[in-house]
């Protein structure tokens, strides 16, 4: 926007937020990193994670994961929704 350049790389949700409020701005490709968001819960609480991992679950299998995605970032970006992480598979999940 400053003509300092023509492209830049960031996170992909800020830069995806920062798209979604600038018209200039525009994502092009998919995402070529993974960065792995999590759920915050309190240490231990298996029931509230059991509870959060089964929605999870419930709206990857329902095709809501997908729609989630084509109504938010994917209103900004060309790349298709990327595969739902499997449960768990993030260190501390």
């Amino acid at each position: 926007m400053q003509g300092r350049g023509d492209a830049y790389v960031q996170d992909y949700v800020l830069l995806s937020s920062q798209a979604s409020s600038n018209k200039d701005i525009k994502i092009v490709g998919q995402p070529f990193t993974q960065e792995p968001y999590g759920i915050g819960l309190k240490h231990d609480d298996t029931t509230f994670k059991d509870f959060i991992n089964k929605f999870l679950v419930t709206i990857q299998d329902e095709g809501q994961w997908t729609q989630v995605w084509k109504t938010t970032l994917g209103t900004v970006t060309d790349a298709d929704a990327p595969k739902p992480p499997a449960i768990g598979s993030v260190p501390g999940s």
